[in-house]
């Protein structure tokens, strides 16, 4: 009980410091398809290597192509379930799908959550690798592991710009 008292006693000391920003979330189908665009332009040569290995082996014989585009269609399903589970099942996709509110200092960003069994997080500025800005999402690449992001549709900045340009100016920093 005295862990939650100190988070909130910490909270309401940034919360003096900090500039509250916005109110936001996606779509778990949005950080899926995020994860997806993500993983493909890392790994897109391994389904160039496959398809390349099965155009060859068609030179040699029809049925080994087929045999080959048959596997496909059996591994790549199983393949796109397990990046699902290793990366989308991850503690970060809950801090982009749940509905937060995020408040933004000068050296760290805070989000509280509405979900009462999540407590409030801290993500430092130094702790962002890089982002990314789409039409619809501001993608933070977070520096723990590959494919860990928190995204902020860009919607939340309630178009914004200067809104979005400060945001950023944290983020260069």
């Amino acid at each position: 009980m005295s862990n939650l008292n100190n988070v909130a006693s910490n909270l309401q000391e940034r919360k003096g410091n900090a500039e509250p920003l916005l109110e936001c979330r996606i779509e778990s189908s949005t950080y899926t398809a995020i994860l997806r665009r993500k993983y493909l332009r890392r790994n897109w040569w391994w389904l160039a290597l496959y398809a390349a290995v099965c155009v060859t082996m068609s030179f040699f014989d029809i049925r080994l192509m087929i045999a080959g585009l048959l596997l496909l269609v059996v591994v790549l399903p199983m393949l796109l379930a397990l990046i699902y589970f290793n990366y989308a099942l991850v503690q970060e996709s809950r801090w982009s799908i749940l509905q937060k509110s995020i408040a933004v200092s000068a050296d760290a960003m805070t989000m509280t959550f509405e979900h009462p069994k999540m407590s409030p997080v801290t993500v430092r500025w130094a702790d962002i690798e890089g982002y990314e800005v789409s039409q619809h999402c501001l993608v933070l690449d977070l520096d723990s592991r590959r494919y860990r992001f928190v995204a902020i549709p860009i919607a939340a900045f309630s178009n914004d710009e200067t809104r979005l340009r400060r945001f950023l100016s944290y983020l260069r920093r």
